[in-house]
């Protein structure tokens, strides 16, 4: 499940370890037309990607569209199916595979700031800064509303997923985790009904 190509924008958009010694010539000259024009599909995640800074600018925004709309046609099929239309059954069967490889990849995606800047041109300084905060889990916090919708799609493994990828973030964000919930303040006690 999931192209080459989408496999290479989660690699190009994966936070890149320094180069070392042991990085060969060749390695480095590994290109991503390159890569996929020699049919290798396996992950580059890691590896030094010559010019990414220069890919970025359209590689982080097409990463984005491309989850939001796929996240969105998705959510819209399901609604569909949910209330017994017809032409949710013309939909393609293969989205719902391909929604979850993606989310397994967001789940494990680490993106660097370089990233996320790269991949929001167009949002509010506000966006930018939240996605900022989400720190390497930025691209999540970009898809934030999409991720929402998915919390109420009847596949369980969807759900599943996109509970981890909201767990990740949650994480990353320092935000705790299982806290017991809290108290009503004395002036809310005041207003409750009693029983």
């Amino acid at each position: 499940p999931g192209s080459c190509n989408l496999r290479h924008l989660f690699d190009l958009c994966a936070a890149q370890l320094p180069k070392t010694a042991a990085d060969s010539e060749e390695e480095t000259k590994i290109s991503v037309a390159a890569f996929t024009a020699r049919g290798l599909c396996g992950p580059v995640q890691g590896r030094p990607i010559p010019h990414r800074e220069a890919l970025l600018g359209t590689a982080g925004p097409a990463l984005i569209r491309h989850l939001q709309g796929l996240f969105s046609a998705y959510a819209k099929e399901e609604d569909l199916r949910r209330h017994g239309s017809t032409a949710a059954q013309e939909q393609p069967k293969h989205r719902g595979a391909e929604v979850r490889f993606v989310l397994s990849s967001l789940k494990e995606l680490r993106a660097d700031e370089a990233v996320v800047a790269a991949a929001l041109p167009e949002a509010t300084e506000r966006a930018k800064s939240a996605c900022g905060l989400a720190g390497s889990r930025g691209i999540a916090m970009a898809l934030l509303p999409q991720l929402a919708i998915l919390t109420s799609v009847d596949d369980a493994e969807v759900r599943a997923l996109v509970r981890d990828v909201l767990q990740a973030l949650a994480t990353e964000l320092e935000l705790p985790n299982g806290s017991p919930p809290l108290q009503p303040t004395r002036t809310e006690q005041k207003h409750l009904p009693e029983g």
